[in-house]
């Protein structure tokens, strides 16, 4: 091409270019900032601290968060029922009370004996050794039962306060579940007790310590309160164990040796956890004592005022597991020990806490009749 040509055709194609560079230029400086700030933020080695969500959710049941319930349960063999299976002789019997002696049960504390402590500490060794979870019952409140039949416990607030301390320190880290003082305020409450009265408050203010004590010093520990059966109504309730610092707790648990049916006690408690909810508490979880509830609430044998003590139309309940069937119950558990006498009963029988091979006999009985429970083999040289 001619020159004049070729520079005419140059300045066509350069002057627009240059006001297309120059209006684009701007923007052109912003993405390239943008493109900096990125690779700086993906390729900075410096972890930036997240805030922890507000609205942090509660460990559900079954959790592994929950170490206590990631390992199958404890069997603690220094017990009435593993004693006298031992001892039997009669083939029958022994196969009868292996199915108590072989379930694992809470292991009771009151704190009073000086043995209670090594009991413990072997208690504890021993689910560690096996890698499994213990289970206890605190069990030596003041004025413990109101004075009925397994009255007893501490003396004063004062020497209770001392052996939670213990009991704490001996625990330490291990994951563990903790029943806590069954009977302390239902039964007292049906008793008469005052929400103002003297013995009242001091209860409470001994159950809110031991639920401090543990949250400050057992991580791994779950502690349910006690609040009976059902037989409260749900306001009642709910003031008792918010004086008890159920705040301080997992949750609760209900049925400790009664015979209400599993599906009752489950309904109430799903109804509690709501009412605890509504009074700014959180979600709570709960326990429930299967361990002779396999016929809901059989009609009384003898001449007791409770319908279920040493009560020979009951039956064992469903074996110690976390497979529950309502979203807040965390497991089933055996708690009271089946076998055990509930005390004299207004009928002559052995006092509180004695082996009733009768009431042994009789529960498991009813229990394998009915399906309830798998009938496990006596092992050779048992």
């Amino acid at each position: 091409l001619p020159i004049y040509r070729r520079i005419n055709i140059k300045h066509q194609l350069y002057y627009p270019m240059k006001k297309l560079i120059f209006l684009t230029y701007p923007y052109l400086i912003i993405a390239i900032c943008f493109a900096i700030i990125s690779c700086n933020k993906h390729n900075n080695t410096e972890e930036i601290p997240q805030k922890e969500n507000s609205k942090k959710e509660e460990p559900k049941k079954g959790d592994s968060s929950l170490l206590a319930y990631s390992k199958p349960f404890y069997l603690f063999t220094e017990t009435k029922a593993y004693e006298m299976t031992k001892q039997e002789k009669d083939p029958y019997l022994k196969k009868l009370y292996y199915q108590i002696a072989a379930t694992p049960t809470a292991e009771w504390f009151e704190g009073v004996e000086a043995f209670d402590d090594s009991t413990l500490k072997r208690l504890i060794e021993g689910a560690k050794a096996q890698q499994k979870t213990p289970i206890i019952t605190l069990y030596g409140i003041p004025y413990r039962d109101c004075g009925s039949y397994s009255t007893g416990g501490h003396k004063t607030a004062a020497s209770y306060k001392a052996w939670i301390d213990r009991t704490s320190a001996i625990i330490g880290k291990t994951p563990i579940i903790v029943i806590v003082e069954p009977d302390a305020h239902n039964f007292c409450l049906k008793k008469g007790w005052k929400y103002n009265d003297a013995k009242y408050k001091e209860r409470a203010e001994l159950l809110s310590y031991v639920g401090k004590t543990f949250a400050d010093n057992n991580p791994n520990a779950l502690l349910y309160l006690h609040i009976g059966g059902t037989e409260l109504k749900q306001e009642e309730a709910a003031q008792a164990v918010i004086d008890g610092g159920i705040r301080y707790m997992r949750g609760f648990v209900t049925n400790v040796a009664d015979h209400r049916g599993t599906p009752r006690a489950e309904k109430w408690s799903e109804e509690f956890v709501q009412t605890l909810q509504k009074k700014n508490l959180g979600t709570k979880y709960y326990v429930i004592d299967t361990s002779r509830n396999g016929i809901d609430s059989p009609k009384q044998t003898n001449k007791a005022y409770y319908y279920s003590c040493n009560n020979f139309n009951a039956a064992l309940g469903v074996r110690p597991t976390t497979k529950t069937s309502a979203p807040h119950a965390d497991a089933y558990l055996w708690i009271k020990h089946p076998g055990l006498s509930d005390g004299t009963c207004a009928n002559g029988d052995p006092k509180a806490g004695s082996w009733y091979p009768a009431v042994a006999k009789s529960l498991v009985q009813k229990a394998i009749e009915k399906g309830i429970i798998e009938e496990w083999k006596v092992p050779n040289n048992f």
